[in-house]
C-alpha cells in the first residue's frame, strides 16, 4: 500500500514483430542507462513476465485503483526491482511465450514487461531529464 503523499502509475509493454525475421528473434533484453530520475522518483520493474503472445493477452491486468502497487495488485508479478539497476552490463532477460520460445513471424511478441513509476512528495517539481531504455535481441 502506498502512503498518502505518493503517486504511482503502472505500464505493461512488449516487443512486437512487424517484419518477419530471417529465421528468428530470441534472447530479448531490456535495460536502462542507469541514471534514474532523481530524488523521490523510482521506476520498478517486475521480475516476472506475464503471458503475451500472438494468441493471448492473458497476462494483461488493469489496475483496480490509481495507486495500486504492482506486486500487490498484478497477479503475474510476485517481485520487483529498481529498473535503473538494469543496465547494459546486467540487463533484464525477457521471456517469450510463442511456440519454441522464439519470435519467427509477423505479429509475434515477447511477454509483458511490467513497469511502475512512483513519485513521492520529496520529488522536485518541473520537467525531468530524458532517460534511455533500450531493447536488445538476437536475430538470426
Amino acid at each position: 500500500m502506498q502512503g498518502p503523499n505518493t503517486a504511482v502509475g503502472r505500464k505493461q509493454i512488449y516487443l512486437r514483430c512487424d517484419v518477419a525475421p530471417s529465421v528468428q528473434v530470441d534472447n530479448i533484453r531490456i535495460y536502462t542507462d542507469g541514471t534514474g530520475f532523481g530524488t523521490g522518483i523510482t521506476v520498478k520493474v517486475g521480475e516476472q513476465f506475464p503471458t503475451k503472445n500472438s494468441g493471448s493477452n492473458a497476462g494483461y491486468e488493469v489496475a483496480d485503483t490509481d495507486d495500486e502497487e504492482m506486486v500487490a495488485g498484478h497477479g503475474g508479478i510476485t517481485s520487483s526491482v529498481d529498473f535503473f539497476t538494469k543496465t547494459e552490463g546486467a540487463p533484464l532477460s525477457v521471456t517469450i511465450s510463442e511456440a519454441g520460445s522464439i519470435i519467427n513471424a509477423i505479429g509475434e511478441t515477447c511477454n509483458y514487461v511490467v513497469l511502475q513509476m512512483e513519485v513521492i512528495n520529496t520529488a522536485s517539481p518541473g520537467d525531468l531529464a530524458n532517460e534511455t531504455w533500450t531493447w536488445k535481441y538476437d536475430e538470426i
